[in-house]
C-alpha cells in the first residue's frame, strides 16, 4: 500500500513539473516566433497570447530579456506594418472593398431615436477580422488623435480617422448623434452632438453599420451598441441619427453635399487635435472629464 502511494505521488509530481515546465517553454517558442516575424507582418493576436501566458503562469519578462513595455511596442510595430502593406495594396489598385449605400431605417414616428440619410452615403464593406484590425490601426495614431481627450472635438477625430481610412481604400462615413443632452456612465461630461466614422461589416451574410470610435470604446461596435451607450443616461431623450459622406465636419454642414475635404476643415480639425494633444499633459491638474 505504501508503494502504491509513494508511486501516486511520483506520478503527480511528475505531472506538475511537467505542466510548470510547458508554459515556458510554449512562451519561449512563441516569444522566438514573434522576435523572428514583427518587423514586417502584424503579430498583435500571437503578442496578446504572451500577454496571456505572462499573466497566467506568472512568468518573469526579465528572464527572457524583455521589459514591460515591449509587448505594446511590438503591437504599435506590428500594427504600422499591416497599415503601411494596406496603403501600398490601395496606391497600386490592388487593395478593394466592394462598396454599399447604406439601408434607410424607417422607425416608427413616436420612437425616441430617428435615423436620417443624407444624400448618397457609400461605405466599404468589410469583414469582421478586418473592420476590428481598423480599429486597432486607428488607435494606434491615439499620439496624434488623442482618443483619452474625448470631452471635446469628436468631429476632429472622425474627420482624422476617415483620412487614414481613405489612404488604405477603405471609404467611410459619418455618423452624427444629436440630443439635448448626451451622457455617458461614470462622466460628468455632456454634448448636444458626437459624431463617429462608420463602415459597413458582413456579419453572417448580413450587411451591418460599424462605428469606429476609439475614444468610447476598445473596438469597433454595431451602431445599436454605440447610440445605446450614448443613450443609456438620458434614456427619455430625443435622439436624431444623421448618415452623411466622411466629407460633412460639423453637424450644420450634414445637409450639405460635399465630394471632398474642405480646406478650413482641415485646418480647425489640425488646431483642435493639436489642443487635445497638450491638454491631455494638464488633464491631472485640472477638471476631469
Amino acid at each position: 500500500m505504501k508503494k502504491i502511494l509513494l508511486l501516486a505521488l511520483f506520478f503527480q509530481f511528475s505531472l506538475t513539473t511537467l505542466a510548470s515546465n510547458s508554459r515556458p517553454g510554449e512562451f519561449n517558442e512563441l516569444l522566438r516566433w514573434v522576435r523572428l516575424n514583427f518587423q514586417n507582418q502584424n503579430v498583435s493576436n500571437e503578442i496578446t497570447q504572451l500577454e496571456h501566458l505572462v499573466q497566467k503562469n506568472k512568468i518573469d519578462l526579465a528572464r527572457y530579456g524583455l521589459g514591460r513595455g515591449i509587448f505594446d511596442f511590438w503591437k504599435e510595430e506590428t500594427l504600422s506594418v499591416t497599415q503601411n502593406i494596406w496603403e501600398k495594396n490601395c496606391r497600386q489598385s490592388s487593395q478593394r472593398f466592394i462598396q454599399k449605400s447604406i439601408t434607410p431605417f424607417t422607425p416608427r414616428p413616436e420612437e425616441l431615436i430617428k435615423y436620417t440619410t443624407k444624400n448618397q452615403v457609400h461605405l466599404s464593406v468589410l469583414s469582421e477580422n478586418e473592420v476590428q484590425t481598423v480599429f486597432k490601426i486607428l488607435f494606434n495614431h491615439d499620439d496624434d488623435i488623442v482618443f483619452s481627450e474625448f470631452g471635446n472635438s469628436c468631429e476632429s477625430r472622425a474627420h482624422a480617422m476617415a483620412i487614414i481610412m481613405d489612404k488604405m481604400c477603405i471609404n467611410s462615413g459619418k455618423a452624427f448623434v444629436e440630443s439635448d443632452k448626451i451622457q455617458i456612465d461614470d462622466y460628468n461630461w455632456s454634448w448636444s452632438f458626437h459624431v463617429a466614422p462608420i463602415v459597413l461589416v458582413k456579419v453572417n451574410h448580413k450587411i451591418v453599420p460599424y462605428i469606429l470610435d476609439p475614444s468610447l470604446f476598445s473596438q469597433a461596435v454595431k451602431l445599436t451598441k454605440w447610440i445605446n451607450k450614448l443613450s443609456q443616461r438620458n434614456i427619455d431623450n430625443t435622439y436624431d441619427i444623421t448618415f452623411t459622406k466622411k466629407y460633412n465636419y460639423f453637424p450644420l454642414s450634414k445637409s450639405l453635399d460635399l465630394d471632398m475635404y474642405q480646406n478650413d476643415d482641415i485646418d480647425i480639425m489640425g488646431r483642435r487635435l493639436s489642443k487635445r494633444y497638450w491638454l491631455r499633459f494638464i488633464r491631472p491638474l485640472i477638471k476631469p472629464l
